[in-house]
């Protein structure tokens, strides 16, 4: 595989870094405009965005130092920065497949509280425990990624098919032990979690649409803004599966059936689908939720510390906004 990459034509070795550059600079120019658009604007703080934030910081670092050595490694057909590098590049690459899923299926429990379960919400995602919780996932999928590595129990090295250094196992007990660790709880939970949470949240928006012209509850009541985030946030989701599950189903046939021939340029689009997740997050926040558009446009057009129009502030919402029945639009 280290002789495919070397040995590619001019054509590959123009085109694949060309694509790896418009997807870095989309991603980090993304995800910081999200940062950007949270930290500016107060009523955008809320407990949900702080798992926004907390996704676009993580696609950010990986967009900032996972992405730009592999860009390297696809010009240069090689790696060619050395071990200490390849050490922190793997530690990067580990971090942001480990963190993101983790996130994702947190955040889908966010809004399954926030909706199907909103007296209980206050009280379990308050600011700070939404703060432990952020934090908690950042220790412990840092310590995952690390300690093994210090311990001795794992290594780091360049998987020339994936293009990025990443965990080499020295030990086929500890292969398959990190491998069940890793699916079953940074990729199989988040997504069963996130599955249920969206079926539910999307079950009682049905249901509200259907008693529309009902008298409904006060606190059974659904804002148009909070299905706004939902949709969004399910969106992220399907976007992730479609982007990780070719990736985990190679990177097993790789590690499993090792005598299994997977193509390179199948190996290389499995990196590629986890680039491209990171990338589009931002965009599928501006096209759906309309309080990350305005500020996205203002950001964009250099117009994010001037005061906001009326317009523009009907569409922010602070953390506790007036509730508001579904529509028939919705």
């Amino acid at each position: 595989m280290s002789s495919e990459l070397e040995d590619r034509s001019l054509s590959l070795v123009i085109l694949e870094p060309a694509i790896l550059i418009v997807m870095t600079t989309a991603c980090l120019i993304g995800n910081v405009v999200t940062c950007i658009a949270v930290y500016s604007k107060e009523r955008l703080r809320t407990s949900s965005n702080l798992y926004v934030i907390t996704l676009a910081i993580s696609d950010a670092i990986n967009a900032s130092t996972v992405m730009p050595l592999t860009i390297g490694v696809l010009i240069t057909g090689r790696w060619p920065y050395g071990e200490a590098l390849c050490n922190v590049h793997a530690f990067f690459t580990l971090f942001s497949v480990y963190v993101s899923p983790t996130t994702m299926g947190l955040t889908a429990f966010n809004r399954y509280v926030r909706i199907v379960r909103p007296g209980h919400y206050s009280r379990i995602f308050n600011a700070r425990q939404s703060k432990i919780y952020v934090a908690a996932i950042w220790l412990t999928v840092s310590g995952y990624a690390l300690v093994p590595r210090l311990a001795g129990w794992t290594d780091y090295g360049f998987i020339p098919g994936y293009a990025v250094c990443t965990i080499v196992h020295p030990r086929e007990a500890m292969k398959i032990a990190h491998y069940c660790i890793v699916v079953v709880f940074f990729f199989l939970l988040p997504l069963a979690v996130a599955t249920f949470s969206y079926y539910k949240i999307f079950t009682m928006v049905n249901k509200h649409k259907i008693n529309t012209n009902l008298a409904i509850k006060e606190e059974c009541r659904i804002s148009v803004r909070e299905i706004h985030i939902s949709k969004s946030l399910a969106i992220i989701v399907l976007a992730f599966a479609l982007c990780w599950i070719p990736f985990w189903v190679v990177a097993m046939m790789q590690r499993f059936a090792p005598d299994t021939v997977v193509p390179r340029n199948v190996q290389l689009l499995c990196p590629f689908l986890l680039f491209f997740s990171s990338t589009i997050n931002p965009f599928i926040y501006a096209g759906m939720n309309p309080s990350f558009r305005a500020e996205f446009r203002a950001i964009l057009l250099c117009k994010f510390l001037k005061k906001p129009s009326v317009g523009v502030q009907a569409q922010e919402f602070g953390n506790s906004p007036s509730p508001l029945e579904i529509s028939h639009q919705i």
